[in-house]
């Protein structure tokens, strides 16, 4: 499958858009995560763009820009969740370690400021 895509023309920043969120889907170029989705998507088999939604964004909703999977740990963790990803790292390393990560969207740092702050 990934094949199929020798000769397409990379570009960064293919999902970015104005507007409101919704499934983009590019035949004419890729980037980096937007090859990895495709093939994914494909080798899944029946609706390549019902694939391509529940691997893209969050249990497969789209609801606004923060629903679609910014963080590659996120990205994974939501597959194999799914069952379209299977995690093998403790099968393959001996030295693994779980840890807790917070994201933009609980991270105090980008909050908005409040007026109280002066801001």
């Amino acid at each position: 499958i990934g094949k199929s895509y020798l000769g397409t023309k990379y570009v960064a920043n293919t999902l970015d858009q104005d507007g409101e969120e919704s499934l983009v889907i590019r035949t004419d170029a890729v980037d980096c995560l937007t090859f990895v989705e495709y093939t994914l998507a494909q080798a899944l088999g029946s609706s390549f763009a019902d694939n391509l939604q529940k691997i893209r964004y969050r249990d497969g909703i789209i609801n606004g820009y923060p629903s679609r999977l910014h963080y590659t740990s996120e990205w994974i963790e939501n597959g194999i969740r799914h069952g379209f990803l299977t995690d093998i790292t403790a099968k393959n390393s001996a030295h693994t370690q779980k840890i807790s990560l917070s994201y933009m969207s609980t991270c105090l740092l980008y909050t908005s400021p409040s007026p109280r702050d002066g801001a």
